[in-house]
């Protein structure tokens, strides 16, 4: 079931979420895509058909490795990762195509997220850029499930994305941390956490 239909958030986090805060793009998911290293051949490419810079997944001896326009970049998998679920959100004003990544490890039925990272290909620049990586992030948990969400799906609209810490161990509890788009710095920022509180009744 949908967190955001089984959740009830905290007054207090709604509110601070409102005070001057305003995102500077305005980013539509366009393309997603899943890889799991367990059901896919060593040289399987995904691509993503609605991206001009012709970007595409490619697993490549046990790492992932995004590829546009001849460039690469690898992908973290320090932590056993095997299935990444990513996906590309696309803010037409500014022509900016960010590329969201959940890597996650399958156990059993149930994948859980161990890292998440936001990815940037600069086409000017002609380079790979990781904008966000959840290993840099305080989290409050020690068994926790890590994931990045479109924040617009979760009724916040200040805020272009969300990482949100999933307790593990106690299962009521996340730690989100709203990030943005700055179009001055072409970097993401981010606002102070926020502890909510998940009412599953």
């Amino acid at each position: 079931m949908n967190k955001l239909i089984k959740a009830t958030i905290c007054v207090g986090l709604g509110v601070a979420f409102l005070g001057g805060f305003s995102s500077e793009a305005k980013f539509s998911n366009v393309d997603s895509a899943t890889i799991d290293f367990k059901n896919y051949d060593n040289d399987y490419k995904i691509w993503f058909n609605n991206d001009a810079d012709e970007v595409y997944m490619y697993p490549n001896d046990g790492k992932l490795e995004l590829r546009a326009k001849g460039k690469k970049t690898q992908v973290p998998t320090t932590l056993g990762e095997d299935t990444f679920r990513i996906r590309s959100y696309y803010d037409v004003n500014r022509d900016i195509t960010l590329y969201v990544i959940d890597a996650g490890q399958k156990n059993g039925n149930r994948g859980t997220s161990t890292r998440t990272f936001i990815y940037r290909y600069n086409r000017q620049a002609k380079i790979w850029e990781k904008l966000v990586d959840s290993a840099n992030y305080y989290s409050p948990y020690t068994v926790q499930n890590i994931y990045t969400r479109f924040a617009e799906d979760l009724g916040f609209k200040h805020a272009d994305f969300m990482l949100i810490f999933s307790d593990m161990e106690h299962h009521k509890e996340e730690f989100w941390y709203p990030l943005d788009w700055n179009n001055s710095t072409g970097k993401i920022e981010y606002q102070a956490p926020r502890q909510v509180m998940i009412d599953y009744e």
